[in-house]
């Protein structure tokens, strides 16, 4: 029996010779089941082609969106520069003050070329401006370009000033654009960012400027503040320096687009200023798979970003759709020839094989699904040539062999032979079962077994969806690395939260505590001088506006972080939380068998926590201990430690294989745990890391150790007894 036509000429032995593949009432499953599976093709097509173009828009907003992020960061960067100096204008500001501020900034960024304080003077005050800056110490003052005006925006300050000598005196008011931002910056009180343009013959660039108004004024309204506008402070911003720094040397997805980055407000006739090193991709003849036009908003401005794919972008996957309608239409009409040999007694499989076309032979032959007969003994009768790609055997090689050789688990060999058992006859059963090919390769194929009773056969179809699966379990992976970052993230945000809140109570206390001594010593402890008062006065006056900033300083954290801060700290009694989580596990659909032990003074023992968070981590301990065990014992110690202020609790489980396994992985992986997840069993890598998250959120500590065999596994965990050791 080694082709179709001898399979299907033995079956015809124990039939009648009547003729019926053209009797519709027979053979209207097949063409149903060929009509279904056609339009399936389709709706396969169509939803494939829709993830793929999902996948690539999300792959391209993604890289796109994170270069949005980095330009907006580091324009944010440059206004904390500007921010860091204003407070310098509270009081009154002399050279040396302002170039003490503003070095350091000037030295650590080097996207800045100069920062400068620029001071609007009224033609009635011009040569008193000369004469105070002058002596200063700027000697050669000389106010250029010269021209008679009623209000002269000049450079005051200038840091560098060793090589922006030719920035002092200059007057903005020259450049009418620069002058209508310094009125639009003092009438709004907000940083303003100029056009992208030559600030100086040699430098592409631009300004951001902040206005600075008269010491110790509050304008509360345009009226004010107009009325007290004393100038600006400006940062000469380098083009593309601003850029380079911005982007860095790029991240991996940088490699997958195009981008281009246009100022339209740009005096230049050329509004392309910085693009992307490939962007010599993007020729006449190359059509970009995606592009997008994003707006960076900085300074009142807008900053046009038009992206592009670079070519090959999206790579194979962008022929899945075709290749999908493809297979789907050579798969129905195997199908359909299949189910008429299948419905159709001896004589009509008789006839098909006869009256079979070459062409239908082509069909199958060439179809890379496996397409086969097997006896009721799992006995290969025939198969078509997918076996060599498949299998990486030929059908003369598995013909007369068994299945059973092929399955890698005994209970799949045991699915097979059931559905021989109880399948109705010509009744078609789809599973997905996990093979063997030569060399010991692993594949998965979605077999259809048709079993016909009649003739003592069964007629299969397997497709290869090894590719599938292994799609199936990163994204499975990929899954359980998003929750764990998620975890770690909201670890992250609650440890600086309780760190600045500290330091903040901490400094708030301790000005407290000054501002009572200095009272004391106003009210009359020490003789009282007109130059110790003095002193006094200006050291309280000093303290209060620390004081009051750590305080707004407190409210901020609160406020910033009420969103993410939920762990409310109280005493937790050790065995009491334990066996509320016994009592949960207890209610769930498939509860654990677990029998515990409390030794010595466990169960008077306590912690300083939050008894929600403790309760989810111990459900988690103990359902990792117990994974797959019928019955698990554990034995719970806790001591309290008052010298250290830590209670220290030891959680031991009895014999686990994959939890030992898990735990060797864990602590050789502890660096890199979110790539590591690869390696994780029943999700038992994945409950650890999570367990040492919470423990941390706890400010707490933890330690996983494997004895070994019937020793078990020990989880040790060390958590604060009282205020001092918990945030």
């Amino acid at each position: 029996m080694g082709s179709y036509e001898d399979v299907l000429k033995s079956a015809t032995n124990q039939s009648s010779n009547k003729n019926i593949l053209f009797q519709f009432s027979k053979t209207y499953p097949a063409w149903v089941i060929f009509i279904i599976t056609l339009a399936l093709s389709f709706v396969l097509w169509q939803f494939i082609e829709q993830q793929v173009n999902n996948e690539n828009q999300n792959n391209f907003e993604k890289a796109s969106s994170s270069l949005m992020v980095r330009l907006e960061e580091k324009y944010q960067s440059e206004i904390q520069v500007l921010n860091s100096i204003k407070p310098v204008f509270k009081s009154f500001v002399v050279r040396d003050a302002f170039e003490l501020n503003a070095k350091s900034p000037v030295n650590a960024d080097t996207v800045i070329r100069t920062i400068m304080k620029v001071t609007e003077v009224d033609t009635s005050y011009y040569d008193d401006f000369i004469y105070n800056t002058r002596s200063q110490g700027y000697y050669d003052l000389k106010i250029h370009p010269e021209q008679k005006r009623d209000i002269y925006n000049i450079v005051e300050y200038v840091v560098p000033f060793e090589v922006n000598q030719d920035r002092s005196g200059y007057d903005f008011s020259s450049e009418p654009e620069i002058a209508k931002l310094f009125r639009m910056s003092a009438k709004d009180d907000e940083i303003l960012m100029s056009p992208i343009y030559d600030v100086r013959p040699d430098t592409l660039g631009f300004y951001m400027l902040a206005p600075v108004y008269r010491a110790y004024q509050e304008p509360e309204n345009e009226s004010e503040r107009m009325e007290h506008f004393e100038g600006a402070l400006l940062l000469e911003i380098k083009v593309p320096s601003f850029f380079q720094a911005a982007i860095g040397e790029g991240i991996a997805s940088d490699s997958t687009i195009i981008y281009d980055i246009i100022d339209n407000n740009s005096p230049r006739s050329d509004k392309s200023f910085y693009q992307s090193n490939n962007y010599f991709l993007l020729t006449d003849e190359f059509i970009p798979l995606l592009r997008d036009n994003k707006t960076l908003e900085i300074g009142g401005k807008n900053i046009d970003v038009m992206f592009y794919t670079v070519p090959e972008f999206g790579g194979f996957q962008n022929n899945l759709p075709i290749i999908s309608l493809i297979i789907g239409i050579v798969v129905s009409f195997v199908l359909f020839g299949f189910i008429i040999s299948v419905i159709t007694s001896r004589q009509r499989a008789l006839e098909l094989a006869e009256q079979m076309t070459k062409s239908q032979r082509r069909i199958v032959e060439s179809s890379q699904d496996i397409i086969a007969v097997l006896d009721f003994n799992g006995i290969w009768k025939t198969m078509n040539p997918a076996s060599e790609e498949i299998f990486n055997q030929g059908t003369d090689e598995l013909i007369g062999s068994s299945i059973d050789e092929l399955f890698q688990d005994k209970k799949d060999t045991h699915i097979f032979y059931k559905i021989i058992e109880s399948g109705l006859d010509d009744y078609t059963e789809r599973v997905d079962l996990k093979m063997l090919a030569r060399g010991n390769k692993k594949k998965w194929l979605n077999w259809s077994f048709t079993v016909s009773h009649q003739d003592s056969l069964v007629y299969a179809i397997g497709r290869d969806v090894t590719l599938q699966k292994e799609a199936e379990a990163q994204q499975r992976i990929r899954n359980k690395q998003v929750e764990l970052a998620e975890r770690f993230s909201r670890e992250a945000s609650e440890s600086k939260t309780y760190f600045m809140t500290t330091l903040s109570h901490q400094l708030r206390n301790s000005l407290t505590g000054i501002l009572g001594y200095l009272q004391m010593a106003k009210e009359g402890f020490y003789e009282n001088t007109e130059e110790l008062n003095s002193f006094l006065e200006l050291a309280e006056q000093s303290s209060e506006e620390i004081f009051t900033f750590v305080a707004d300083y407190v409210d901020m954290t609160i406020a910033t972080d009420s969103n993410t801060k939920n762990i409310d700290f109280s005493t937790v009694k050790i065995k009491e939380n334990y066996e509320n989580v016994l009592y949960k596990l207890g209610l769930e659909d498939k509860p654990l068998n677990i029998k515990t032990e409390f030794i010595e003074e466990t169960p008077n023992s306590k912690f300083l926590g939050d008894k929600n968070i403790m309760s989810e981590t111990l459900m988690i301990i103990l359902k990792t201990l117990a994974e797959g065990n019928a019955m698990t014992n554990v034995t719970i110690q806790a001591t309290e430690n008052s010298y250290e202020k830590a209670t220290e609790l030891q959680i031991l489980g009895s014999e686990n294989s994959i939890v030992e396994e898990m735990i060797k992985i864990y602590k050789q992986e502890k660096r890199d745990i979110v790539d590591a997840l690869e390696k994780d069993k029943k999700d038992v890598l994945l409950s650890l890391a999570t367990i040492e998250s919470n423990i941390r959120r706890l400010n707490g500590s933890i330690q996983f150790e494997t004895f070994g065999g019937e020793e078990g596994n020990v989880v040790m965990i060390t958590l604060p007894l009282t205020a001092t050791t918990a945030r």
